[in-house]
């Protein structure tokens, strides 16, 4: 079973704000294993049976994929490996072919189409020669943005471009990050990117107000020192964490410290350091706007 909370709509698919209490999704799923769920603004989705059921309060935007609180399955994909799902009402879906199919809005380019255009129902994700991907290995999806790690651990995204907030700047194809390489874990936000490489080193790319890169001058895409080997990362809102191989005090975090998110004094974190006291080790990490869990 599904159950949600925080701001939820009702299951006459009107609008609620604060919901503390967790409530199950009225139907629209069956018995099947759940094998991954992810959840954005005002939708969410979750893989189950090899296909995916999604649910929004928005359904004008997110259409024609269930209602507030209730499921419905996403015609034509099969054979699903995970889902990511934006805050800005859209969605992909990595199938274990290597193939991406993405829907909802794509004002910036960000289903990876080659066009602009917005789509209801799932298209596959193709390169500037309209081939499309199939060597994906995993994606990450954020409002206006999305990037997938491909063969070989090279890492492409497509929508808005990482260093620009002008309009003008979108791609709406997949465009190769070439200072990332052997990457194979992922996590994106609005304005930051980080990836994990098979030595274990983090690699991040955007703005670094904030030091969101790790570094108070880094350059982007740039490699964050001062960590040990990583595990897993998780990008929220102006900051970023990790887990290292330690059996204590091993998540560390940077960035934006003026919610706590970063476990600091308030002020910028432009250099990783350990988030202490946590209770033994933590074996996941996420990251939203201004929170992190582990």
């Amino acid at each position: 079973a599904v159950r949600c909370w925080g701001s939820l709509g009702d299951a006459s698919g009107d609008w609620m704000e604060g919901k503390g209490l967790p409530d199950p999704l009225m139907g629209g799923l069956s018995t099947a294993e759940i094998t991954d769920i992810d959840d954005g603004s005002k939708q969410g989705c979750v893989v189950q049976g090899q296909g995916i059921n999604c649910w929004t309060s928005a359904p004008q935007l997110f259409a024609p994929f269930g209602g507030a609180l209730w499921a419905a399955r996403v015609i034509g994909l099969t054979e699903v490996k995970s889902v990511r799902v934006a805050p800005a009402h859209n969605a992909c879906a990595l199938r274990r072919t290597g193939t991406i199919w993405c829907w909802g809005l794509n004002t910036a380019g960000q289903l990876g189409i080659g066009t602009f255009n917005n789509s209801e129902s799932p298209i596959a994700v193709r390169d500037r020669d309209n081939a499309p991907v199939t060597d994906a290995r995993a994606i990450a999806v954020d409002g206006a943005r999305t990037c997938a790690i491909r063969s070989g651990g090279t890492v492409w995204c497509w929508g808005t471009a990482w260093d620009s907030s002008a309009a003008s700047d979108r791609e709406p194809w997949p465009v190769k990050r070439p200072s990332i390489r052997d990457a194979v874990a992922i996590s994106i936000s609005s304005d930051t990117g980080c990836a994990i490489d098979s030595f274990r080193d983090v690699w991040c790319c955007g703005r670094n107000t904030v030091g969101r890169l790790g570094t108070a001058t880094g350059s982007s895409p740039g490699r964050v020192p001062g960590l040990p080997a990583i595990q897993k990362i998780a990008v929220g809102g102006a900051f970023v964490c990790a887990t290292i191989d330690a059996p204590t005090d091993n998540v560390w975090c940077w960035g934006s410290d003026v919610y706590g998110q970063t476990a600091g004094n308030g002020a910028a974190v432009t250099a990783p350091h350990p988030v202490f006291h946590l209770p033994g080790k933590a074996t996941n990490i996420a990251a939203g706007t201004t929170t992190a869990c582990a």
